[in-house]
């Protein structure tokens, strides 16, 4: 990019309202010193700054762009994986408690495993099984809800299902 810094500082004086100028004399002189800052190379290369600018701006917007795609890719392929587990267990006689599904949801990474050695808030359900904890977190693909509540296991009273 280049500088344009004095025709910048002529047109930002020259553009001024005319009740700023003392008398005439200096609105004139600062139209014509615009006039001479202006020339075909100083517009051509203001074009061409532009133009440099709205392509790197296109071509980091497309890079943003590409790695949110693939981040979606990744996370339908995750739930399409989890769904299709539990579809397929269903045809095969099986039955889910809440431990078995998270238990699928943490291979797929829907939940994530977190020890615990104290309370995570006010509504920490650990707090009724005993320290340390392992509880089942949400992972973004999932989002974070305010007021979910903690959930015993039957198969171990130390953990706790629950997302702060």
């Amino acid at each position: 990019m280049s500088d344009n810094s004095d025709l910048k500082a002529a047109a930002t004086y020259a553009a001024q309202d005319a009740t700023k100028f003392a008398d005439e004399d200096e609105e004139s002189r600062a139209i014509q010193n615009f006039h001479l800052e202006v020339s075909p190379e100083a517009v051509l290369t203001l074009f061409a700054d532009l133009e440099e600018s709205r392509n790197g701006m296109k071509h980091s917007c497309a890079i943003r762009l590409k790695k949110r795609v693939e981040q979606l890719e990744t996370e339908r392929d995750q739930l399409k994986a989890f769904a299709v587990e539990m579809i397929n267990a269903s045809f095969d006689g099986g039955s889910f408690d809440g431990g078995d599904i998270q238990d699928i949801a943490v291979k797929h990474g829907l939940l994530r495993i977190e020890q615990r050695e104290d309370e995570c808030g006010e509504g920490c359900a650990c707090r009724e099984y005993g320290f340390p904890a392992e509880c089942y977190r949400k992972t973004p693909i999932l989002g974070t809800g305010p007021k979910e509540i903690a959930t015993p296991s039957t198969d171990n009273e130390n953990v706790s299902r629950h997302e702060i």
